[in-house]
């Protein structure tokens, strides 16, 4: 009997007289459409059988290797909308690139399409020059850099070197000239070890403390414990992340956010100041 096709799934045709379901004779039909044909019950069977013996097969699999193409395809200047289109999903490109960068599994019909997409296109660079400098400012490397293993996340690209990604000043450096501008009443980004000089030189110089921090818009009591050398535990996770994100930007924001047990906003927060720091500087 020829399978017809159904919304649902397949529709393998009623074998039961009496059985009144829209479909027929698939495990699908026989735990969601209620289908009580023997071959319903026989692909039941089978399945639970399978699953019993781990052999069934996960529709979910490690979004590593997915994650590698398309950021290996950025920086090779394709865009999301570029790889939807040659993997032939029908997905928007928010999803593509939220997926690719943060999604820790996917499933597996969408990472073997943006397989197929990865060998058509990593042969020849794309012409958005947009997602080619995003690419660039995070180091992702290019396709070049991948071999076989590009879907173990134990793997390292080869001779991997990032590409050049923008200079951004240690979160634990002192600029004398941005602490110079806080004090002289500018908005002025500051990490900790800043916010430290600050406040002790303006302490230094006969200012209160109360009256500098609050300039700085920074509470007294964490004004206090950073003039005593010590960090409130908020700017000792802030001088943590951030330190970690400026040494290993190359990853992703989810694998970021696994190493230092952060969420990701944490991480997102991490790569603007530091950018923003940056750009200041």
């Amino acid at each position: 009997m020829r399978a017809v096709q159904h919304p649902y799934g397949a529709d393998l045709g009623r074998l039961n007289p009496a059985c009144t379901a829209t479909r027929h004779g698939t495990y699908s039909a026989y735990s969601k459409g209620g289908c009580r044909c023997p071959h319903a019950r026989e692909a039941t069977r089978l399945h639970t059988k399978r699953r019993r013996e781990g052999r069934t097969g996960s529709l979910l699999v490690d979004s590593c290797g997915m994650r590698r193409r398309v950021q290996a395809l950025w920086a090779i200047g394709h865009s999301s909308e570029d790889i939807i289109r040659a993997a032939g999903l029908d997905l928007t490109r928010h999803r593509l690139t939220q997926t690719a960068r943060r999604s820790a599994r996917v499933r597996k019909v969408i990472a073997d399409r943006v397989a197929v997409a990865y060998r058509e296109l990593s042969g020849r660079p794309g012409g958005c020059e947009k997602i080619r400098d995003f690419a660039r400012r995070r180091g992702y490397p290019t396709p070049i850099f991948w071999g076989p293993d590009i879907d173990d996340p134990a793997a390292v690209p080869d001779r991997f070197q990032p590409l050049a990604p923008p200079p951004v000043k240690s979160p634990v450096a002192v600029d004398e000239l941005a602490v110079r501008r806080a004090l002289a009443g500018e908005k002025v980004r500051l990490n900790p070890a800043e916010e430290t000089a600050a406040l002790r030189a303006a302490v230094a110089a006969g200012e209160s403390l109360s009256r500098v921090s609050n300039r700085l818009g920074i509470n007294y009591a964490g004004a206090q414990r950073l003039v005593a050398g010590e960090l409130t535990p908020q700017r000792a996770k802030r001088l943590r992340v951030d330190a970690e994100v400026a040494q290993h930007g190359h990853l992703s924001d989810y694998a970021l956010s696994r190493r230092l047990g952060v969420n990701v906003q944490t991480i997102a927060g991490s790569r603007r100041r530091l950018t923003e720091t940056s750009i200041a500087s």
